[in-house]
């Protein structure tokens, strides 16, 4: 991602694949999404997904997910390619070899007005609770701020899509 300069959304099972804090991290897609991620695949030319089940709670509405996006999706699984989506090149690999494969031939792209007008939807539509009473933001934050490198466990529900929402 770095080699290509290309932004990275994912789903709530893929979060962890890259650091939160890192400059092309969008956010999560899906019900539990952001604005920023959902608005990025609903307006991408092509979305490259590695492992993603596209299920309705990352697709919404099949007909209306990603309908401008040339669609390439790496699964160790070919029954899971095109089964929800239709793609345009599916490639059943293991995610690490497909990766380390496409990266040896990979050049830096110029998409500086996709990370610009991603970088202005995250300004303008930030992920904020406000500042009345102790929100689950400032909890999350603090967690951050105290512990580095820890892991946080949680459930399903409605903690866990607030959970997701922050870095």
């Amino acid at each position: 991602m770095a080699l290509t300069g290309v932004p990275v959304i994912t789903t709530i099972m893929g979060k962890g694949a890259i650091p939160t804090t890192n400059s092309l991290y969008v956010g999560n897609i899906g019900i539990h999404g952001s604005y920023v991620a959902n608005s990025a695949i609903s307006n991408c030319d092509v979305l490259f997904s590695i492992g993603t089940r596209f299920n309705d709670r990352i697709t919404g509405k099949i007909e209306e997910f990603a309908v401008n996006a040339k669609m390439i999706h790496i699964d160790v699984d070919a029954a899971s390619i095109s089964r929800n989506i239709d793609v345009d090149i599916p490639i059943v690999a293991d995610a690490k070899k497909a990766i380390c494969a496409l990266l040896a031939k990979a050049k830096p792209l110029h998409i500086s007005e996709w990370t610009d007008e991603i970088g202005r939807w995250k300004k303008e539509h930030p992920i904020t609770m406000g500042e009345v009473g102790l929100t689950p933001q400032m909890i999350i934050q603090s967690l951050n701020e105290m512990f580095k490198d820890a892991i946080v466990a949680i459930d399903v529900g409605e903690c866990g899509g607030v959970t997701n929402k922050y870095k």
